[in-house]
Order: structure tokens, then sequence, then C-alpha cells
């Protein structure tokens, strides 16, 4: 299951997506709008919008764990966090790189291992795809005609294949969430060759392309297969297709499939999709919000108030206790830094409602001063892309090298 945060992200991407097909622009989607929304309300969305997919960029591990494996949250002691002022050199460096192509906003689709930006766009209907250079320009490297009544569900890179999922628009005066993936699109960056990937895949009658659960990881695409009616007497498929030599393969069978950024799980069983630092939460809690850049996990307790962990692949791991947030929702975390915010909201919260940053090195804890922020597929060499949910918000690219550790004030 998808964390709060990452549905949230995703169902401000697809209203976005939307709107590019419909040639909308007004989408005055406030943070406090969207503290307003209900528990019910993130139910629903947890049922009917497509979670972002995240861009791992580490190797397919050959091994399964289990709910019972022993390396799970780390014991022992938690350091207090601080409130620190945010350095000038963040406050510079966050809105320096706004990318826009032809005066147009973008949208992030993922940073990978080299620090590489790829971002995507609308124009007349046709799907853009671009990577950003060091310049903040955008080289052009897919594009797919968006079918009429159609939108884009989530977008895969790697150095070979671009991925496109495609979804049905909802119809009708009533308005309602997208639904209805009935296509996934591979590119060929190479040779420009277009792979409707669903029309062969082996796949028996009764079953839906779970596309948002559709991941790239080294030349592999992965995505389920679900029951359409929910037959208890049919188990959920882990797919996955190989460009390389047009070849499908069944993965996994299994109850209750589900995912999260460290791969996919079912009753009895899971399939990751990076080496999964020795100290993880338990892969199953899906009380759990996390994030990962590859090399990099944090995750929260989602409790009251939350506890924060970071861990990374060389066993490092490092706990945080606070009473500043309810119910902390991990929006992203590259490298030393974990991005977050408060999940549900309260106004006893103490801290705005800004996307705040851990420096997990000392504990400090800065307001960044921008509105809630959507982080996506960022790499292990701390290169972040992300867009805000400001009105007039388009793709920001920070490199974190270059910015100053975040210090608690001195007593």
């Amino acid at each position: 299951m998808r964390t709060l945060s990452d549905l949230e992200a995703a169902f401000q991407a697809l209203e976005r997506r939307a709107s590019a097909v419909y040639g909308e622009h007004d989408l005055d989607r406030t943070v406090a709008n969207r503290r307003a929304r209900t528990s019910t309300h993130r139910r629903v969305v947890l049922a009917t919008a497509a979670a972002v997919a995240v861009g791992a960029s580490a190797a397919v591990a050959s091994y399964l764990w289990t709910e019972n494996d022993n390396r799970v949250s780390p014991a022992g002691s938690r350091t207090a966090v601080c409130v620190a002022p945010l350095p000038p050199q963040w406050r510079q460096a966050l809105p320096a790189h706004q990318i826009r192509v032809d005066g147009q906003a973008v949208l992030p689709v993922q940073v990978d291992a080299d620090g590489r930006v790829t971002v995507d766009w609308v124009v007349d209907g046709v799907e853009q795809v671009g990577q950003v250079g060091r310049d903040d320009s955008v080289s052009k490297i897919a594009q797919l005609p968006i079918p009429t009544g159609h939108g884009v569900m989530s977008v895969s890179v790697d150095s070979r294949s671009v991925v496109i999922v495609l979804f049905r628009l909802p119809t009708g005066s009533s308005g309602g969430s997208p639904s209805d993936t009935d296509d996934a699109v591979v590119i060929d960056r190479h040779t420009g060759a277009v792979t409707h990937l669903l029309a062969g895949a082996p796949v028996p009658s009764g079953y839906a392309f779970g596309g948002h659960w559709g991941n790239l990881v080294d030349g592999i695409y992965y995505w389920a297969e679900v029951p359409v009616r929910g037959d208890g007497r049919l188990n959920d498929l882990l797919m996955s297709y190989d460009p390389t030599d047009h070849s499908y393969a069944v993965k996994a069978r299994g109850d209750s499939l589900n995912s999260n950024p460290l791969g996919y799980f079912w009753d009895g069983g899971s399939f990751p999709l990076m080496d999964v630092p020795p100290v993880h939460p338990v892969v199953t809690d899906v009380a759990q919000t996390m994030a990962t850049d590859g090399k990099s996990l944090s995750w929260s307790t989602y409790d009251d108030p939350s506890t924060v962990f970071w861990s990374d692949v060389s066993g490092a791991s490092r706990a945080f206790s606070q009473n500043l947030m309810h119910q902390v929702s991990i929006d992203g975390v590259s490298g030393p830094y974990v991005f977050l915010s408060y999940g549900e909201g309260d106004d006893a919260d103490k801290v705005s409602g800004s996307e705040h940053v851990l420096d997990t090195r000392t504990g400090a804890l800065a307001d960044t001063g921008v509105p809630q922020i959507s982080l996506r597929g960022m790499s292990g060499n701390s290169v972040i892309a992300f867009w805000s949910t400001a009105k007039t918000s388009t793709t920001q690219v920070v490199n974190l090298n270059e910015l100053p550790q975040i210090d608690c004030p001195s007593s």
C-alpha cells in the first residue's frame, strides 16, 4: 500500500495531468484545502488514485524477505530533534532552478543514480518526456500522442526505455477520480519503437492491470495484475516485461499483493526492487510512511507523535523523537536529509504547513518555507527534483551536495 504522502502526490499529479489534457489551468489546490480533506477522502484517494512509482536505481535483489525478517526498525535510543533556522544558502537554492519548456511548467518524473532529472509535460495532446541538462535546458527523449478521453497515469524511465501508462478519464457531469488503466506503452529510447505492453501479456481473463504499481528497474518493467471482481479463488499476479527480448514472466502469485518503496509483497512472500538496507521497517507494515533514494531509507511510525527513522545500505541507522508534528508523513529522503510534513495536520502542531527538512547527522529540523512538496525518485548523489502545491509550480532541481549541513542552534 502506498504511503499517504505518495497518494497525495499522485492525486495532485493526476489532477495536473488531466488538466493538461483538458486545457484547464485553474488548479488552485492550496495546502489549506488539502489539510481539510477528511480521512474518508484519503481512503477514496487510496482506492482510486494512481500512486507514483518510485524510481529505485539499485539492482533487483535476488532474495526474498518476509514480515518475520529480523531486519526491522532500530531499537534503543532516540535523538530529540531541535528546531533550527534554514541556512541562507538553502533559501537561495530551493527556488533557483525552476525548469520550464517554452515557458510551460513541467512535472518531475524521477532522478536516476547519476543525478539526471527526467520531466514530462503535454503539448497539444501529446505527452512529452525529457531530461534536464546542467544548464536547466530540457532535451526530449520520447513522446506519445494521448488518445482521446485518456490521461497519463505514470511515466517510468531508464537508459533504454520509457514506459507511459494511460488511463481513461472519468466521464459524466458528476466528475470522479481517474480510473481504468488500459494501456502501458513501452518506447525504445534509441529506435523509437513502440510496444503496447498489455497486448501480448500472458494474463488470464478476469484480471485488471494494476498500472499504479508499475516500476522500471534495471531494464525490466514490473506491474501487478489483480482479479477484476476480487474473486478469492484467483491470486494476484506480479508480472514483468523485458524489452530486450520482448519476454514476459509471472514473478509471483499470492493473496493481497501490494507495494511500497521497497518493493512488492503479499501474504507469505515479497520481491524487493532495491538493495534493502540491513535496518528497515517490517515490510508489510502499512502503518509506516516511507521513502527511499535507492541507498538511504526513511520512515515514520505515523503515530502521535511520530518517531522518524533513517538508515542506509551500509548499515548505519538513526532514530529521532519529536513532539512538534502529529502523524509525520515522510515525503522524501536524499542522502542524510529527510523531507517531511505532518500527515493529517493538526491545529496543535508546533510547525507551519510548509515542507520541513531533517538533517539526520545533527537532528536539526528546519522549515523550508516551501508549500508541501512532491519528491520523487531521488538519487543517491543528493540531487532532488520536486514541485510544490503552489498554483504556478513547476519542477525545481536542487543539488544538496552544494549546500551546508543544518545545525542545531548553539545554546
